[in-house]
């Protein structure tokens, strides 16, 4: 699957504007058209004012100044004639506004900026949005705080040697193919170290077999904890795009938004994240 249409939610907060600079140079990359997103609610201010007293006008009126602010945003990129760029402002509760744009503009991928390690409840429009875009069935690329983009010439996805894991890594391995960069599964290994060991003979073979002529490289790691070995990881090693998959049955939000665990955890600030779900691809 190409990536051909990204959406990035847009609050002008900072670190949605972090986000959305890195879109950008992402979006050149791999040829991918951006479209920046902006939910707003009236205040029951502008219907109390006499000049302003009818809803439709109010609503048009502000679309377009929203607008205007988001092809701000994109001219200050630098990006504005090396990209097609898109731009949607709606009025109503950013999760439901946020479902219709999705469902009415084929979006492969949604990217956020977020707010740190220290606020990881709070990224951008906090973890409803991100249930949501789960529902959607959407990959979701987190930048981290004040993160600049830099050549990727690794992806590494956290497998965990499963089926469903098949999708996402088609998916990265076009990925890799666009950004021409490397592309490594790591497996950690919280049990019996023989045992992952053949499930990595078995996985690999099944992996050239859906990947024909597709260089992939594969690492497996013992630690007594995922996150903590995931986290190993990247401290050790230049990851430029890691990839996780999270299951229903295992939240892998509830890891990812706890601040006991996320305060060290490297790879909230060293690398973007993406995420893929169940219904994700």
């Amino acid at each position: 699957m190409k990536i051909n249409k990204i959406l990035v939610p847009v609050d002008f907060s900072e670190s949605s504007i972090n986000g959305l600079n890195w879109a950008c140079h992402f979006a050149e990359k791999i040829q991918s058209e951006l479209i920046l997103f902006h939910a707003f609610e009236i205040k029951k201010s502008y219907y109390e004012n006499e000049s302003f007293n009818d809803p439709t006008v109010i609503t048009k009126d502000l679309k377009d100044e929203k607008k205007e602010r988001l092809k701000e945003l994109a001219l200050h990129t630098g990006y504005k004639k090396k990209i097609s760029f898109e731009y949607i402002a709606e009025s109503g509760n950013f999760q439901q506004t946020l479902k219709e744009v999705v469902d009415k503009n084929n979006i492969d991928i949604v990217i956020i900026g977020s707010e740190g390690a220290e606020n990881q409840r709070n990224y951008l429009f906090g973890s409803n949005t991100i249930e949501i875009i789960k529902k959607n069935g959407l990959p979701l690329l987190i930048v981290p705080q004040k993160k600049g983009f830099s050549k990727i010439d690794k992806i590494v996805f956290a497998t965990s040697f499963s089926i469903e894991n098949l999708e996402p890594i088609l998916f990265l391995a076009k990925l890799s193919d666009q950004l021409q960069a490397s592309l490594t599964l790591l497996h950690i290994a919280c049990e019996d170290i023989e045992t992952e060991e053949n499930r990595l003979t078995n996985y690999q073979r099944l992996i050239s077999k859906n990947n024909p002529g597709k260089t992939i490289h594969f690492e497996l790691l013992y630690h007594e904890t995922i996150l903590d070995g995931i986290n190993e990881y990247v401290l050790k090693n230049q990851v430029d795009l890691l990839a996780v998959y999270h299951r229903i049955r295992h939240n892998f939000f509830d890891d990812f938004f706890n601040p006991s665990l996320s305060e060290d955890l490297a790879l909230f600030t060293a690398a973007p994240v993406i995420v893929f779900s169940n219904e994700s691809i």
